[in-house]
């Protein structure tokens, strides 16, 4: 159950990362000739994966600065204010992540 939810986390972070890298480079044009599709997806694909390993740093730094095991308190005590929380910060970690990667 722990891993699924790890992955399910993963990918739908990924995806997030991912359409927002898309979002960036729609208003340029770039189209089906060129390569542009090509370059979109390259660089989603890579944002993407930037995006997912910058949450899961953040996590663990959260994790780290809290005087608890939030893993004991997520999945053996089924803690559901730890996991608001949890989630908050992930969110707004993310939220950081693809701001800053939309920046110019």
């Amino acid at each position: 159950m722990k891993r699924t939810a790890w992955i399910l986390a993963v990918v739908l972070l990924g995806l997030l990362a991912a359409q927002a890298s898309w979002a960036a480079d729609a208003p340029t044009g770039g189209g089906l000739s060129g390569g542009g599709l090509i370059k979109g997806v390259v660089e989603t694909v890579l944002y993407g994966f930037l995006g997912i390993l910058l949450a899961i740093v953040g996590y663990r730094a959260f994790d780290l600065i809290t005087p608890f095991d939030l893993a004991k308190e997520l999945a053996e005590d089924q803690n559901v204010a730890v996991a608001i929380v949890v989630g908050a910060i992930v969110l707004g970690v993310s939220l950081i992540i693809s701001l800053t990667i939309l920046s110019p």
